[in-house]
């Protein structure tokens, strides 16, 4: 996740991560309705990345939005 600045990828950019494999919830503090999610999985060398995402309007239901389980995914997603 980035905070918006991504033409630096140092620890103090505002990026997310985490040792592989990992989970990440991100709670909002009220719901809202999304037109588009959008994030950037690490392109700064070879490696690529499996995801899924999945919603819930009340963070115990969780549905699947989207599952990328499968194939070599890099950069932006949305």
């Amino acid at each position: 996740m980035l905070d918006g600045n991504s033409t630096k990828y140092t620890s103090s950019s505002g990026f997310a991560g985490g040792k592989f494999p990992c989970e990440w919830t991100i709670t909002f503090n009220k719901v809202y309705r999304l037109k588009g999610i959008r994030f950037k999985l690490y392109d700064g060398d070879s490696r690529y990345y499996r995801y899924a995402v999945a919603t819930s309007p009340d963070g115990k239901k969780y549905s699947p939005l989207v599952n990328c389980n499968q194939g070599k995914w890099r950069g932006w997603q949305a």
